[in-house]
């Protein structure tokens, strides 16, 4: 190889078009100095032509030359739109073109080539077409418009003619090759984007051998590819760096009768070269990669709950071409590693290894228990009047628990509440606990007899009456001193209560307790006589109704019973005198009541 970064002779600033003649002489588009550069096929440089301008022999932007069989050179002048042509001293003989889309006008001429038959063949990149002409410039035909069909291109770049007259074209942008017959008849392609054998990304540069092999500058994938005629892949050489057989950037490619390949390295500013038999010495690469069933990318030592496929990327630099590649191994279970391995023609060999793969498909296991605030279980479905905590236990044998959810206290009723358990490989399980039943609310308890606070009358039948109710989990137990409906004590004289208890579902309790006083019948005509004095009425009236009470308490003192009914029945006579006149029919009619009561107590 020859070359480096500079102006001077032998050096270069952007090498891109690589030719040669009949007697080995290499002849550099050396762009960016806008000059032909003439060497020997060792790399000795020879001679020089060119200069910044638009004269005859000056150059802006060279980039595609090509040698005749009478040793004339051809170069693309791109940004002057035009052709010249020069003797293989660099004496300048003719040129043609201009820019326009007319025939034989140019857009950006990029790379030319000749045929054996002195036919001229350039790629009319802005045009998106190929031009042919006689040797002297006379317009013959053209070929192509823009597009991604067949006979379409998309920047075309390099160009190359087989012994036969067939023409092959980089189509750029399409990443594609494309062959036709001299007059532009479309007869087959091959390529599409990527790195991988027959792939692309930005074929520049296209050659031919003797054989009619086709070399391609695969320029984005920094390497060159060789190919049958027909787009069979042969072989590749080449990886990204600055070393012997890397390239960066390659772009003209050009073989020699010998089969002795020179690759334009554009951006490593040198020549290489490449004999037809170097042995292969260079082991293949070999790389590993995995997806998981979805098609997401694995990470060795990561877990999931899938099946995990082991992909082997194999490639040769060496020039023997790959022999044998591992394909692809899929895992359904957990493995520590597992080793893939590619083979050269060479019988060189690589190996790489990938793993570990963790496969765990088995969901985790999660259980629910409830306690109340009180530290006691809750079950489901049971009724609490305390705050209650679920608390979830969460298991996993295999890749082990990612999460799961914590406690969850509730403080009032709930149909159901669920967790999840989440292993570290994706899988997830969920129990769900409920209903929980909370009711913090005590039951109603309403006691109308005895009325808390009510005086009777030793002797009375006084019946037990109270209610419970309760609108959350409903009544469980009651307690009464009398049951519903059955006397109370009232046979003894005193202060008294009467107590009921409710017990609701959820252990809520509510006591209401009632206090009564039993009065004797003498008590009890004396509390009278003290509510007719509150009555405020006329002072005879009163004299006269509050004598005939006292008459009564002392003969009920005295035992005397017939002679006390007989003054309560005066006193009832008197308050219906009065009724509508000192007393009102109310009064009269709470006074007559009383009195009543007291007679039934008496009389039994």
């Amino acid at each position: 190889m020859w070359g480096s970064y500079g102006n001077g002779d032998g050096q270069f600033s952007g090498p891109y078009g690589v030719a040669l003649d009949s007697l080995g002489s290499v002849y550099v588009a050396d762009q960016w100095n806008h000059r032909i550069q003439k060497f020997s096929n060792s790399g000795r440089f020879l001679t020089k032509w060119g200069s910044y301008g638009s004269g005859d022999g000056q150059f802006i932007n060279p980039h595609g030359v090509a040698v005749d069989g009478s040793g004339s050179i051809y170069v693309t002048d791109i940004n002057n739109h035009r052709i010249q042509k020069f003797s293989s001293t660099g004496a300048f003989l003719t040129k043609w073109g201009s820019a326009g889309s007319g025939d034989g006008q140019f857009q950006l001429p990029f790379s030319v080539t000749v045929d054996s038959s002195g036919n001229i063949y350039v790629t009319d990149l802005g045009n998106h077409r190929i031009q042919k002409f006689s040797s002297n410039g006379t317009f013959l035909t053209k070929w192509g418009t823009y597009g991604g069909g067949n006979g379409q291109f998309y920047w075309p770049r390099g160009v190359a003619v087989d012994s036969l007259g067939n023409v092959y074209v980089a189509d750029t942008s399409n990443h594609r090759i494309q062959k036709f017959n001299n007059s532009g008849l479309f007869l087959t392609k091959w390529g599409i984007f990527g790195s991988g054998d027959g792939q692309f990304s930005a074929p520049w540069g296209v050659a031919m051998d003797s054989l009619g092999n086709v070399y391609v500058g695969d320029m984005s994938n920094h390497r060159i590819q060789k190919f049958s005629n027909s787009g069979l892949f042969l072989t590749k050489w080449g990886t990204w760096g600055s070393g012997s057989g890397r390239f960066y950037a390659p772009r003209g490619v050009a073989v020699d009768g010998s089969g002795n390949v020179y690759v334009a390295d554009t951006a490593n500013y040198r020549i290489q070269v490449f004999g037809v038999a170097s042995p292969d010495t260079i082991p293949p690469t070999i790389s590993a990669s995995a997806t998981k069933a979805d098609g997401s990318a694995y990470v060795p030592g990561s877990w999931t709950n899938q099946d995990v496929t082991v992909h082997y990327s194999c490639s040769d630099t060496g020039g023997s071409g790959l022999a044998s590649c591992t394909g692809d191994q899929t895992f359904s279970v957990s493995t520590v590693s597992t080793t893939g391995t590619a083979t050269d023609n060479a019988g060189n060999s690589a190996s790489v290894s990938f793993g570990p793969i963790n496969i765990d498909k088995i969901p985790p296991t999660i259980t629910a228990n409830a306690r109340k605030a009180d530290g006691s279980a809750h079950a489901t479905n049971s009724w609490a009047n305390q705050d209650v905590t679920v608390h979830y236990t969460c298991a996993d044998s295999g890749s082990g628990i990612a999460s799961c959810t914590g406690d969850q206290t509730f403080s009032a009723s709930i149909a159901s509440t669920t967790g999840t358990a989440t292993d570290n490989a994706g899988n997830s399980a969920s129990a769900s606990f409920g209903p929980i039943n909370i009711d913090k609310t005590p039951p109603v308890v309403a006691i109308t007899s005895p009325a808390n606070g009510a005086q009777f009358i030793q002797g009375e039948t006084v019946l037990a009456s109270w209610s419970v109710s309760d609108t959350l989990s409903g009544v469980a137990a009651t307690s009464a001193t009398t049951p519903n409906g059955q006397a109370v004590d009232a046979a003894t004289m005193g202060v008294k209560t009467y107590t009921v208890t409710a017990t609701d579902r959820a252990g809520n309790v509510t006591t209401v307790t009632n206090t009564y006083t039993v009065l004797s019948p003498a008590q009890a005509t004396e509390t009278l006589t003290n509510t007719v004095r509150g009555l405020n009425l006329p002072q005879g009236t009163e004299t006269s109704l509050t004598s005939k009470l006292d008459a009564a308490v002392a003969s009920l003192q005295q035992g005397q019973t017939q002679a006390a009914v007989n003054q309560l029945g005066a006193f009832v006579n008197q308050v219906n005198a009065q009724r509508g006149k000192a007393l009102t029919n109310q009064q009269a009619d709470a006074l007559i009541q009383i009195v009543q009561r007291i007679i039934a107590a008496v009389t039994g």
